[in-house]
């Protein structure tokens, strides 16, 4: 008899580009029979943004139909938003339909699971009955390392037994019934083979290419949002299927791989990496959605400072002041290869010397302007293609207040292989509560998802012999959706160039690190007896359960309303032997000397000029170097510079007991407190989630 197996099991996840908006394209549907056929448009006038409906929306508003909407468009119903060519399309099911007009021109549809991508105004819903497998629809595809078990955050069903008075209930309950569903998992100690999972407790992660050469330079003719898969430029000259491109991230070939302004303002923190798999015109598919929102031509972009004088329309040469968010001089905010906007013209910065700007004028066949004193100056997003091979990718893992969520994907085939049998579940709307890193001596650096709360679960169990579900629907949680097998693992459409533009890049092949190619430095001073370490991220986050109507429908959904994060933690624990002896008064660094000190290195006497005003902790390092140009870097605080005053403080001491253990050398297991940090890795990877 065929069983489902543990070691058959394959676990994969994705981030999210709206809470609770698991991603999967659907460019290939089958359209229900005439007999249940409806279609519709999206009717944003009605609607808060009267655009579209933002990536996250759980409710879509429908008109244009061409019959009743709620005689077209009925509960348990598969419908399919976006259709057209060059829209993101995917599919939902509809939970609850209520007619809003009395003339039955439009009806709010109530959404299974919240949206992947935003959907603009006129967009077509249909409803449907299948999809068709695409690989390159296929977005929750990434593996966090080298994992054995899961621990898969299925519904627990809050189901109470209550009471009541009476003879003849024999101190039994007198009937059960449903609480609220929570929705808890966990990936522990998994072993790290580059840096995918680590961002989702901190913030976001920027991707750019050191080296190679950037030789098409276009810009975004509109503006891209978040989870969007499909661009528009200006131009797409010179671009082709498999080239890779740089979208506000440029060429950088420093020691860091990243410049002053790299992935600073200059480039709002929105430096991406992706692959072109299609090419329409001037509409670029790339391999996998957008995690930021880029500006286009046709908006004014994001504010840099304003034209100090007045130039003539043919001028190569300007000069900005006032400049925005605190910055002192012009790479603050610009870096070269950032396009601008002045007025209605678009140029380029090919140079930079203080607050001068050299400049190409009239990119994108915009005309040329006659520059004003005081003209606003805008930064437009730019998409740069990279031809040959860079040195390396570096990538950087900088806090945000809001973390990105994550959809999870198991899927299992029995041991007869019988695909037909295909179990699969599929969880959204995760926040990552906490996290480790860990290594020990003579071990794998390894990282622990070790709690992600979820909003809800969408599964492929159709059927059940007493449910009655309805022709065509599906029990509770029912999703069409397309299965995550074995060849679609890894990066949607890598390493373009060797022709993989239809398929995955497979599971990671990298070697891991290993604890013998760390460094610990403390206040610059490597400490070269680490036995052992681990570093703890915690976001203490809140499933929250308001009163709406997420229960109507076949849904019985009951899960969070949303999941909220608090106050952020970080911690850091650390087997240390003690080094060599040394005297009593002489300056070296010493674990014990430190937690004596508290983080306070001021004088003891009140007054002098080396007297403390506060605790500023120390610095620290962690770096582990797999090859040249292949490195994970943590540094704590996130500026690499520990101070004194609000803000600025590093780490500090909580224990250090120096007990005697029997322990030759000597040890001492520290615990450690520290603000923030942040995660800097150089690898071959291009793509990061």
């Amino acid at each position: 008899m065929a069983v489902y197996r543990s070691d058959q099991a394959q676990f994969t996840f994705a981030p999210e580009a709206g809470h609770g908006g698991y991603p999967e394209a659907a460019t290939a549907v089958t359209a229900a029979t005439s007999g249940d056929a409806g279609a519709g448009a999206l009717d944003a006038a009605t609607h808060s943004d009267t655009t579209g409906f933002a990536a996250g929306s759980r409710q879509i508003i429908v008109d244009d139909v061409s019959g009743s909407p709620t005689t077209e468009f009925q509960v348990g119903d598969y419908i399919q938003i976006g259709t057209a060519a060059n829209e993101e399309t995917e599919i939902r099911r509809c939970e609850f339909v209520s007619q809003d007009d009395p003339a039955g021109l439009h009806c709010t549809i109530t959404l299974d699971a919240p949206t992947a991508f935003f959907h603009a105004d006129n967009e077509v819903v249909t409803i449907v009955t299948a999809t068709t497998e695409a690989t390159t629809d296929k977005f929750i595809s990434w593996v966090p390392g080298v994992y054995e078990t899961v621990d898969t955050p299925d519904p627990e069903m809050a189901i109470e037994g209550r009471y009541l008075l009476g003879v003849g209930q024999k101190r039994n309950f007198l009937q059960a019934y449903k609480g609220q569903q929570t929705f808890s998992g966990s990936v522990g100690s998994f072993v790290l083979l580059n840096g995918w999972p680590l961002r989702f407790p901190i913030g976001k992660v920027t991707s750019t290419a050191v080296g190679g050469t950037h030789t098409e330079r276009t810009t975004l003719a509109a503006d891209a949002k978040k989870g969007d898969y499909q661009i528009t430029v200006t131009s797409a000259s010179g671009i082709v299927v498999g080239d890779m491109i740089a979208i506000d991230g440029h060429q950088f070939s420093d020691a860091t791989g990243v410049a002053s302004s790299n992935v600073s303002f200059s480039n709002q923190n929105i430096a991406e990496l992706r692959e072109v798999v299609a090419v329409n015109s001037t509409v670029l598919r790339l391999n996998y959605p957008l995690q930021f929102d880029h500006r286009g031509v046709g908006n004014q972009g994001f504010p840099v400072g304003l034209i100090d004088g007045a130039d003539n329309d043919s001028t190569t040469s300007i000069v900005i002041d006032t400049l925005e968010r605190n910055a002192t001089t012009a790479s603050d905010i610009i870096a070269v290869g950032d396009h601008l906007r002045v007025d209605d013209e678009v140029i380029r910065v090919v140079s930079m010397s203080g607050n001068t700007l050299t400049v190409v004028r009239h990119e994108g066949g915009t005309s040329a302007e006659a520059f004003e004193d005081n003209d606003v100056v805008y930064k437009i997003s730019s998409v740069e293609e990279i031809e040959g091979t860079p040195d390396y990718y570096h990538h950087n893992i900088y806090e945000t207040i809001d973390l990105d969520t994550m959809s999870w994907n198991v899927h299992m085939r029995d041991s007869a292989e019988n695909v037909s049998k295909d179990f699969n579940r599929r969880w959204f709307g995760g926040h990552c509560g906490s996290m480790s890193i860990s290594a020990d001596e003579g071990g794998l650096l390894t990282a622990g998802w070790d709690s992600v709360t979820f909003q809800d679960m969408v599964h492929n169990q159709k059927l059940h012999s007493v449910y009655a579900s309805g022709a065509g629907n599906g029990l509770p949680g029912h999703e069409i959706m397309q299965q995550i097998s074995s060849p679609d693992i890894g990066v949607p459409a890598k390493d373009g160039a060797n022709g993989l533009t239809a398929a995955h890049g497979g599971f990671p092949s990298s070697d891991p690190y290993y604890f013998s190619q760390g460094s610990l430095t403390i206040h610059g001073v490597e400490f070269a007896r680490v036995r052992n370490f681990s570093i703890s991220v915690s976001n203490a986050e809140e499933p929250r359960y308001y009163i709406n109507n997420q229960g109507k429908g076949t849904r019985r959904h009951r899960g969070p309303s949303e999941i909220r994060e608090n106050q952020r933690e970080y911690s850091m624990s650390a087997s240390i032997a003690l080094p060599d002896s040394v005297g009593a008064t002489t300056s070296s660094r010493a674990i014990f000397k430190e937690l004596i000190l508290e983080g306070d290195y001021g004088t003891d006497t009140p007054g002098t000029a080396n007297a403390s005003d506060g605790m500023s902790g120390f610095a620290v390092t962690l770096t582990f170097t797999r090859a040249t140009n292949d490195t994970i870097t943590i540094t704590i605080p996130n500026d690499g510079t520990a101070a004194e005053g609000a803000g600025e403080q590093g780490a500090f001491i909580r224990s250090a007991p120096h007990g005697i253990t029997g322990d030759n050398p000597l040890q001492t297991d520290v615990d450690i407190l520290f603000r923030n940090m942040k995660i800097q890795i150089k690898d071959s990877e291009p793509f990061y989630p």
